[in-house]
């Protein structure tokens, strides 16, 4: 009859008690030796089996038989010298016990005692080889044992064989003591006045002082004043996050008591890009007269810390400067283009992965989420008030403000408002493009990072790692998709769109009105387009038959690659020289005298006038000729000679005229001569 089988050091449960398996007894029977104060028992495999089948056998892992917990790992630096050599003599001494155990070693007194010298002779052996004092006597058995009961309570961790401190560990304070601590502390320290602790202290000793004055009277004992480091001892004790909470407020709480947290993790170029915006600590003039502090947005990558666009703005931030920052960070820069010299460098491009933004409203737009789309480009929003999100883009700010812009003309001066005024001197817009320009390729690109490495070797190696970061697409495409919506529906008028005070308008634009025009009702067509404020001299126009855009310049060439901000500067100055010139008194003068001289022949003139539609159809001569010889006004004629009409009729042949032009002619007033 076939049994269950067992091997050595097995750990099985029988009817709720555990057992090991010590290997064979008498007979060829299993020996199972009890974990708790029990006998032990020898069963055969068939017994076993038996038992097995009606479920009053569990099996279970020989490793575990007598731990709760798992082993854990501790770091014993802080202990000294004297307890770590006895914290590792009771841990081989546990290590022993541990298979004194799974051999069926009982825990009574005689087999421990024995079990103990053994324990002794093989650990001093060890001393000595490996050259420590070894210990002079054994442990005994009943502390071997006590031991042992730690060491499986705790699951076999090396701190259960710490001896407890010894000596009074309860307070020494009174129970009158202990309630004025918390009620000082609860009134006077956790407040929004936030006292230190020395004034708190004073005030519990004066209330501590006037309550044994009425204890006095009573015949009470006095209660005797907590010295200032027992109260703070018990400040100490309190939790911080509750301590700044009650003295300040819920987000001061919670910034100094966060844990610290970091940037996501990145593992090459592009893979994920901050971006953002500050305003300059510095005042540029834009050459009418205006000073005002730009707005900075730059685009950073965060595995090389290297600068891939930037947008530098006199207008508030907003979608649009981070989709031009944008555009010039994915296409390649031309250095000279953007105003710098041939021997700086940037050859940071290409499309990003991932595009992490803040929760500005500047940030959420559809038009921004449109050309993501489209460029795939995966849009994140950093958490709220969590700034270590975008980490290396602050640190780039902070080193703009502090350090480019700490010596140029024009510094904001926090106490010096003084030196905000025209007086001083400043940089021009252009000028400050330049500095910034020269300071990334030059200087930020070039500082080291904590690796050691610069920007520019960063991302020259992950280049080199994981290929080149080109992005194979068109300008026009990244320009179309990085364009604003019109947002609304324009008139295609004869000459063209109107549109921020311009004219738009190409043979394309015609061809594609003509074609439309017939669906339009007699009305203009109308159009949908996209454009840029980095260039207002360019819309993109949606052909709805086809599905594509195509592009239609200003017909203003002086608009071409303009700003929207310059443009609207160069409307705001035709707006003044317009308001200037016809303020002109000299104007008002001639506007004036013109007017006399006008009322002046109409007063000597006349008002009879000849009726112009009659005129024209005047028998025997063109209304060109006829108007030279009426008389409007017989009483004062024209300065010029009267001409007769001949009465005799007309040599020409008029039979074709029409009689209702025959019957206009009789109409005509009389103090006409003909």
């Amino acid at each position: 009859m076939a049994g269950l089988t067992l091997a050595n050091g097995d750990c099985l449960s029988i009817s709720g008690h555990r057992y090991t398996c010590a290997g064979k007894g008498p007979g060829g029977r299993y020996l199972l030796v009890p974990h708790k104060g029990r006998s032990q028992k020898y069963l055969a495999a068939e017994e076993l089996l038996d038992l097995s089948e009606s479920g009053k056998i569990e099996l279970h892992d020989a490793s575990d038989y007598y731990r709760e917990f798992p082993r854990t790992q501790v770091n014993l630096s802080s202990i000294s010298k004297d307890q770590h050599q006895e914290i590792m003599m009771r841990c081989f001494y546990m290590n022993e016990m541990d298979e004194y155990r799974c051999q069926g070693g009982k825990l009574s007194e005689k087999p421990i005692a024995s079990l103990v010298l053994r324990v002794h002779k093989k650990y001093v052996n060890q001393c000595k080889e490996l050259g420590q004092t070894p210990p002079e006597y054994p442990m005994s058995e009943s502390a071997c044992r006590r031991w042992y009961r730690k060491w499986q309570k705790s699951g076999g961790n090396v701190l259960s064989q710490i001896r407890n401190p010894s000596g009074n560990r309860h307070s020494k304070l009174s129970i009158e003591q202990r309630e004025i601590i918390a009620v000082v502390i609860d009134e006077l320290f956790l407040t929004n006045d936030r006292r230190p602790v020395t004034a708190v202290h004073e005030l519990m000793s004066a209330k501590i002082d006037l309550e044994n004055r009425s204890r006095l009277r009573d015949g009470l004992k006095p209660i005797k004043t907590p010295s200032y480091n027992t109260l703070c001892r018990h400040i100490r004790k309190l939790d911080l996050y509750e301590v700044l909470k009650n003295r300040y407020n819920n987000e001061y709480a919670y910034k100094m008591t966060r844990h610290q947290r970091c940037s996501p993790m990145v593992h090459k170029h592009l893979e994920q890009v901050q971006a953002d915006h500050t305003q300059a600590d510095i005042y540029v003039d834009l050459g009418v007269g205006v000073l005002v502090r730009p707005w900075i947005t730059l685009l950073i990558d965060s595995y090389s810390k290297s600068i891939l666009g930037f947008w530098i703005s006199p207008d508030s931030p907003s979608a649009q400067t981070v989709m031009d920052a944008l555009r010039m960070a994915i296409m390649p820069k031309n250095i000279i283009e953007l105003g710098g010299e041939p021997e700086w460098q940037w050859p940071m491009f290409g499309l990003p992965e991932e595009l992490i933004l803040d929760n500005g409203k500047d940030f959420l737009s559809l038009d921004l989420e449109q050309a993501a789309l489209e460029l795939g480009i995966s849009l994140t929003y950093s958490p709220p008030r969590q700034a270590f999100y975008k980490a290396q883009i602050e640190r780039h700010f902070g080193a703009i403000n502090k350090r480019l812009l700490a010596k140029l003309p024009g510094q904001v001066f926090k106490y010096e408002p003084e030196k905000h005024g025209l007086d001083y001197p400043h940089l021009t817009f252009d000028e400050f493009s330049k500095i910034f320009i020269q300071w990334v390729t030059t200087l930020a690109h070039r500082t080291p990072t904590k690796s050691g490495d610069t920007p520019m070797q960063l991302w020259q190696n992950s280049i080199q790692k994981n290929g080149f970061s080109g992005t194979g697409l068109e300008e026009d495409f990244v320009k179309l998709c990085l364009s604003k919506s019109s947002h609304k529906r324009f008139a295609i008028q004869p000459d063209g769109i109107h549109f921020n005070s311009l004219v738009y308008n190409n043979e394309w634009l015609s061809r594609y009105r003509n074609q439309i025009a017939s669906a339009s009702s007699g009305r203009s067509p109308t159009v949908e387009f996209k454009w840029s404020a980095a260039n207002v001299g360019l819309i993109w126009v949606f052909d709805e038959k086809n599905h594509s855009f195509f592009p239609v310049q200003a017909k203003d060439e002086m608009a071409h690659e303009r700003s929207l901000f310059n443009h609207k500067v160069v409307l705001r100055e035709r707006r003044n020289r317009k308001k200037a010139n016809l303020s002109d008194s000299s104007y008002h003068d001639a506007v004036l005298a013109l007017d006399k001289t006008v009322n002046d022949f109409a007063d000597n003139k006349g008002l009879n006038k000849l009726p112009a539609k009659a005129s024209r159809y005047i028998r025997g001569a063109p209304s060109s000729v006829l108007a030279n010889n009426i008389d409007t006004n017989p009483a004062q004629p024209l300065n010029m000679p009267k001409k007769q009409v001949n009465s005799d009729p007309p040599t020409q042949d008029v039979s074709n005229f029409d009689d209702d032009l025959d019957d206009a002619i009789d109409d005509i007033a009389d103090d006409i001569e003909l």
